[in-house]
């Protein structure tokens, strides 16, 4: 996949001036591109690209004739007159591959207006490629503010060159790292950047101990990490309660995100949020993903009553919550949590159950969510199919979501009554919303005749809502 932005492509660009008018392919021979192509257009359109995500590792992308590959980089490289650094003002680079080629493919499009670079390094690279692509781009006079890796490389292979890349771009303010890479010696790097405000711990779905044996050494030492606003760690939920208990700065963190592999107990996960509680007062948006993807031990359960600590956040616009069992909420634990959260914008509460998918909330809920949250942006829950969806008629209620634009349903069911639930959604929302099973943390696929199903529900609920606002306009006439 090659994406190129605003709105540009280099699949098969027209900017040859060959006789025929159809432009130069771009498996010209040599005397083509010198002689053929017409620099001068080719420039003005090079100019314009901002950022360029380039990927090979797609599964769908087989046939990759339409992609701009190692050969035809190499001979832009070779060709073009100001040589290897093409496209000229490229900020973001978003860059995949699996193939040697098509990972080293990436180094003549990074130069000094370079500010983001995310890579994802495919199993099949070879090790000295990786390394070899690592200190090619150190030598580069990039300006990188931000720097991601996806890779599951050991990091004692790239620890080395990796340690370097660091602590030649010292202005980097955003990392994003594989969990096993939480090794002390690029850990002890990282804390040497003057300028780091975000530091992202990538997710995995892997069950106890992370790849290789590694990546659980993370630690903010004293007089480290002090510009840290956002926070993504991956790691055993006690790891992550001492890390935050033992973290000077955490008070100033805006942005935290925990996520673990297991959690074998309740009692972890109350400590968490106690200690979360205590020390990040300042949180703007608070994320727990305990394991969506797996089933979780039926003595392990999580309530209302586990994160009503955090309630003393007073700064939360986003609240997050991932289990594989449904969140039971009351009306009063809704109530509390709308006078902690006013101005809350984005809430999910477990909509990803492995068991217990009998006990989702009820739709006849919704109505007094708006009324307690107006200004959602986003709501996600798993919803329960088996109580009766109560619609009374009414497609202009006195409360309703006033922005909400997103209904994540996560892994909830059609309720029989599809007609019913889409005016009971519409009239609840005063926008057209999108019916969504999107997730955070999950990679999900439902069958297509639920896929319909739900359609079905959105274009009601949609209908609804453009009547509404039929119904409105008509009163200002």
């Amino acid at each position: 996949m090659v994406t190129i932005s605003p709105g540009l492509s280099l699949e098969r660009p027209q900017i040859g001036r060959s006789a025929s008018g159809t432009g130069l392919p771009l498996d010209s021979t040599k005397s083509q591109w010198q002689l053929e192509l017409d620099w001068e257009r080719f420039d003005a359109y090079a100019t314009r690209i901002r950022s360029i995500a380039f990927d090979d590792c797609s599964e769908w992308a087989e046939d990759r004739s339409w992609a701009v590959t190692f050969k035809v980089i190499a001979e832009f490289s070779l060709y073009h007159p100001r040589g290897a650094f093409f496209p000229p003002n490229v900020r973001r680079l978003h860059w995949g591959g699996i193939r040697p080629e098509s990972v080293i493919a990436v180094l003549p499009f990074i130069s000094r207006t370079t500010e983001h670079l995310h890579l994802r390094l495919g199993e099949d690279v070879p090790e000295e490629t990786a390394e070899k692509l690592f200190r090619c781009i150190t030598q580069k006079q990039a300006n990188l503010k931000s720097f991601s890796l996806d890779s599951i490389f050991p990091p004692q292979i790239l620890s080395n060159s990796l340690v370097r890349l660091i602590t030649n771009f010292r202005q980097l303010e955003s990392v994003v790292l594989p969990r096993h890479y939480q090794t002390r010696t690029i850990v002890e790097a990282l804390g040497h950047l003057p300028q780091l405000k975000r530091l992202a711990v990538n997710y995995e779905m892997t069950m106890g101990s992370p790849p290789h044996g590694q990546g659980q050494a993370l630690n903010f030492l004293p007089g480290r990490f002090l510009g840290l606003k956002e926070v993504e760690i991956d790691a055993p939920v006690p790891n992550i309660t001492r890390l935050l208990s033992e973290f000077q700065p955490a008070a100033q963190l805006q942005h935290l995100i925990v996520s673990c592999a297991k959690l074998d107990k309740t009692s972890d996960a109350s400590d968490l949020v106690a200690t979360i509680a205590q020390r990040c007062p300042a949180l703007q948006t608070l994320a727990f993903n305990f394991c969506t993807w797996s089933t979780p031990a039926r003595e392990v359960n999580l309530t209302f009553g586990t994160f009503r600590p955090v309630l003393s956040c007073r700064n939360l616009h986003s609240f997050r919550i991932g289990f594989g069992k449904p969140f039971k909420m009351t009306l009063l634990d809704f109530q509390e949590m709308a006078l902690a959260w006013p101005n809350l914008r984005v809430l999910v509460l477990c909509p990803d159950p492995q068991i217990g998918q009998s006990e989702g909330l009820s739709w006849n809920m919704l109505s007094t969510i708006a009324s307690l949250f107006p200004y959602l942006e986003r709501f996600s829950t798993y919803f329960s199919s088996t109580n009766e969806v109560k619609f009374a008629g009414d497609i202009l209620p006195q409360e309703e979501f006033q922005l909400l634009k997103k209904l994540d349903i996560g892994a909830s069911t059609v309720p029989a009554d599809k007609v019913a639930l889409g005016f009971l959604i519409g009239a609840c929302c005063r926008l057209p919303v999108s019916i969504s099973d999107s997730s955070d943390w999950e990679n999900r696929r439902r069958s297509e005749e639920n896929v319909k199903k739900w359609q079905e529900v959105e274009n009601i609920a949609r209908r609804a809502a453009q009547m509404k606002q039929e119904i409105r306009k008509s009163w200002h006439l």
